[in-house]
């Protein structure tokens, strides 16, 4: 977190505009306690497998945050470390790190989904949203949440149009694999998929600008 400069301004500038949320995704996966309090101070509230509720424009709203589960499995690897090895080192090194570079399949590695269950039926008069950094997670949502905000894919990358589809598809995504299913734009009227602003991977962005989709109730 020390080495992210630009992160907490960002941060507690949003918070000063809005009500600011925040789900951990897989780059997320190795903050710890301090990391998080350090982000809850800029005025974010940090949704980890949980929910808040807020009243926008009279109308109850429940917003809840599911965690990827490169997260979770690093904090299952930790718990399996010696105490004096958590002691003495911030960021242990997961010997087997392939998985937590994002190359496995979601098949592989499944969030805690447990809650969601609660959170579904919690409020039920109330606009049920989930923040969900990885859209291949949209299948274990369930049905009736209303809202699924998801990004991680980066529209694959490379963006071609797809004919039988009649959109512009990506080539490739973390989680999916060749051909995603889920890259950006609206999906099933409920889950919408950002193309990011990441623009620093090692395979450039092609016929795929960068972008920041901002949703308006009718």
């Amino acid at each position: 977190m020390t080495t992210q400069e630009n992160v907490l301004p960002f941060l507690q500038s949003c918070a000063a505009i809005a009500p600011t949320f925040l789900a951990l995704g897989n780059h997320e996966w190795m903050l710890d306690d301090a990391d998080l309090a350090a982000i809850s101070s800029t005025g974010v509230a940090i949704l980890d497998n949980c929910w808040v509720e807020r009243v926008v424009d009279d109308r109850k709203v429940v917003i809840g945050g599911l965690t990827s589960s490169y997260v979770t499995d690093y904090r299952r690897f930790l718990s399996s470390l010696p105490v004096s090895v958590r002691a003495s080192t911030r960021y242990p090194k997961k010997e087997t790190s392939e998985g937590l570079k994002g190359l496995r399949t979601a098949s592989e590695r499944v969030p805690d989904t447990a809650w969601l269950g609660d959170f579904a039926v919690a409020s039920p008069d109330a606009f049920h949203v989930v923040i969900s950094h990885h859209p291949e997670y949209f299948p274990l949502i369930p049905a009736s949440v209303n809202l699924v905000l998801s990004g991680h894919t980066h529209n694959g990358q490379i963006a071609y149009y797809s004919f039988r589809r009649h959109r512009w598809q990506g080539l490739w995504a973390p989680g999916q694999g060749w051909l995603p299913k889920y890259t950006k734009g609206v999906y099933e009227g409920r889950l919408v998929v950002s193309a990011g602003l990441s623009n620093t991977a090692r395979v450039p962005r092609i016929c795929n600008p960068t972008e920041v989709v901002y949703l308006e109730s009718l």
